[in-house]
């Protein structure tokens, strides 16, 4: 009964029956049929005596450099678990559309026996019965390095629980993403603006800006990141769940704040400072208008960096690429930066799989290689750490990664290549590819010297936010509630929607008034309701 009702739902809401036609018979207790639990030792880095096979299944990552001979199936992770763990990891798929292969796997019943899950998944799967309850595996297994990462974030951690059971490892993330000002570094200088502090000084540089290079200063895409991003500099703060003078949680995109903001987005549109084709600009079509030098101006998240480091390092060369710096404000007072929920997922386990402690001793070498904590050789950690995430479902991120790992390059940049950083583990890549740029102006480390390797770097910025208190959380710190889960895309196509009328002219300021009364109809109001009731206000 608890299996049809979870393949109910999943079907429907990936349509997968009418791909389907009817749900297959429950393959993976076939494919588990003699499958016998090998015996585990106590020590939880000892390999096992019998070999133990993990089926597993993945995301597709373009991103991947394979070295000669090496692919999914077989690549330097997978030989370590089977040489220091006597654990065979084999892929039933890869897929580059993982959410719907993953929901057609679940509907068919053939589940892997470790995968990663979103939060709607997890909870349906607990509720039929089919992964296992990890409290105590993960106490007897999980090593102190993967156990202190979940105690420092109890909060995305107990999201994981149901009735105080744990039945899931979530990924945690990398750290804060901050979004900042990224600026090319050559045309600010020619501006003569030498502080960027206030939205005037902000809005004198575009100006020149756009003067002497183009058609507009401002880069903005259809989603309205850049106007999201630098919000904060009005005292708005959209996309989050914040919490008002009386107490209650009211979401930030519906605020009166938001009303100069957007009036201020609606005159840099007239003006021609914004670029005028944002509403069909993706974040691709963004990155190719910087790098073509149609504008100079980047209200944008970290992963800027990823879009644009290599490319203008490789045409503009260092001192013409980009800087980071705080949002600007109003009044020229530091702006808090918004900060989202933000777990990548969550590692499960089917209970038809006889050896669950096996999955949790991969993710305790994957954070013990991460962090450099043993005695590793150098080309083991390259070889690992080059590939860009093969792990996927054995990954657990420290959320204090980047914050170290940019304190760790700064205070070695000095010394160049010379520092030693044997024992820095994946940090070692990092430190490595700002070294490439720095010392032989190579552009493959363009991404990496934005982001920890240059003065005025991303992390630059984000670690002086950090230390300065800078962040407000998202007051839904957790999965979305049930109505926000059904809705929530559609809420927020309403305002952006109206939002955009607003910017290009359409609608007034005041349409602004009309937008939140729409949004609140449209299941608003009940959703702010359910966050308050979650919270007890």
């Amino acid at each position: 009964m608890k299996m049809k009702k979870v393949l109910t739902v999943v079907l429907a809401s990936s349509m997968v029956l009418l791909a389907t036609g009817c749900m297959k018979k429950n393959d993976s207790k076939k494919q588990n049929k003699n499958r016998e639990t090998v015996e585990a030792k106590t020590d939880i880095w000892a390999p096992y005596d019998e070999e133990v096979t993990i089926r597993t299944v993945m995301s597709e990552n373009a991103a991947i450099r394979w070295e000669d001979g090496d692919n999914y199936d077989n690549n330097p992770w997978y030989r370590e678990y089977k040489e220091r763990f006597n654990i065979q990891v084999k892929n039933d798929w890869v897929s580059n559309d993982y959410k719907t292969k993953l929901n057609l796997s679940i509907a068919e019943g053939n589940l892997p026996d470790v995968f990663t899950v979103n939060a709607q998944q997890l909870k349906e799967l607990q509720a039929a019965d089919l992964i296992w309850d990890l409290s105590e595996i993960w106490e007897e297994n999980a090593s102190d390095l993967l156990k202190s990462y979940m105690d420092k974030n109890q909060g995305i951690f107990d999201t994981a629980k149901v009735d105080e059971k744990l039945y899931a490892v979530p990924q945690l993330n990398l750290g804060a993403d901050v979004p900042v000002l990224w600026v090319k570094k050559d045309w600010k200088a020619e501006s003569g603006i030498e502080e960027i502090k206030t939205i005037n000084d902000f809005e004198k540089m575009a100006k020149a800006i756009k003067e002497k290079h183009g058609d507009f200063a401002i880069t903005e895409t259809s989603d309205l990141m850049g106007m999201f991003s630098m919000a904060p500099g009005w005292g708005a703060y959209p996309k989050i769940w914040i919490e008002k003078e009386d107490g209650s949680i009211e979401y930030g995109s519906v605020q009166p704040e938001m009303k100069q903001v957007l009036e201020t987005y609606a005159r840099w549109y007239k003006e021609g400072l914004l670029d005028s084709e944002f509403t069909i600009t993706d974040g691709d079509k963004m990155f190719r208008k910087v790098l073509s030098e149609e504008a100079g101006i980047s209200p944008f998240s970290t992963w800027f960096v990823w879009g644009v480091g290599p490319g203008s390092i490789e045409q503009f060369g260092v001192e013409g690429t980009f800087d980071a710096y705080p949002m600007p404000t109003v009044t020229g007072e530091d702006a808090k930066a918004g900060i989202k929920f933000a777990n990548y997922g969550y590692n499960v386990i089917s209970k038809s799989f006889p050896n669950p402690e096996a999955a949790i001793r991969l993710m305790n070498y994957y954070v013990y290689m991460v962090s450099g904590e043993g005695d590793e050789s150098p080309e083991l950690v390259k070889s690992l750490f080059n590939m860009n995430t093969v792990p996927y479902s054995f990954r657990v991120f420290n959320p204090d990664a980047e914050y170290n790992r940019y304190k760790r390059i700064s205070e070695a940049l000095p010394e160049g290549s010379a520092a030693d950083t044997s024992t820095w583990g994946q940090d070692a890549e990092q430190f490595a590819k700002s070294m490439m740029v720095i010392e032989d102006n190579n552009p493959d480390g363009g991404g990496e010297y934005l982001q920890y390797g240059k003065e005025k770097s991303s992390m630059e910025v984000t670690a002086e936010m950090m230390d300065k208190g800078l962040l407000l959380e998202d007051k839904l710190w957790g999965p979305p509630t049930e109505t926000l889960g059904k809705v929530g895309s559609t809420l927020d196509d309403i305002l952006i929607e109206g939002f955009t009328k607003i910017i290009v002219g359409e609608k007034p300021v005041d349409y602004f008034d009309t937008l939140v009364k729409d949004w609140e109809k449209a299941s608003g109001d009940k959703v702010t309701q359910e966050v308050n009731e979650m919270y007890g206000k």
